[in-house]
């Protein structure tokens, strides 16, 4: 069941969760993403972060995630740079790669303020929300 409303943080979602937010300032939306990420870890998710950034950015902003380099190392975070959002059929193949490496789930977090500026890429996002909305309503 989808939950709605507001959040006090995001460590009030747990598994099967889908969640977009806004952020005041960069550091808020860092504090988050590493709230985001450590509770994943807690329950046993491999991590994914994806957007616009580079890949030196995404790092940059998980500088406060407790081994970050070493859960990079081994595949337990992957930090992933693209033009457009992930299609359906590539967020499930992180899924099926997530469980067969023995993880509870993916959890997945994407800064999508880059993609929302380009209407192509925003109609894609729109169908990956979807799609996300679906999956974890089961």
């Amino acid at each position: 069941m989808r939950g709605h409303g507001v959040l006090g943080s995001v460590r009030e979602l747990g598994a099967c969760s889908h969640a977009m937010w806004a952020f005041k300032d960069a550091a808020d939306r860092r504090r988050a993403l590493v709230q985001w990420c450590e509770q994943g870890l807690e329950l046993g998710m491999q991590l994914l972060v994806g957007s616009r950034s580079a890949i030196e950015q995404l790092h940059d902003d998980l500088a406060g995630l407790r081994g970050r380099d070493s859960l990079v190392r081994d595949g337990q975070l992957i930090l992933v740079s693209a033009e457009r959002p992930p299609t359906g059929e590539q967020v499930i193949a992180f899924c099926e790669q997530a469980l067969a490496a023995g993880d509870r789930d993916l959890r997945a977090v994407g800064d999508d303020s880059g993609w929302l500026c380009d209407p192509g890429a925003r109609e894609e996002l729109v169908r990956l929300d979807v799609l996300t909305d679906r999956a974890v309503a089961v």
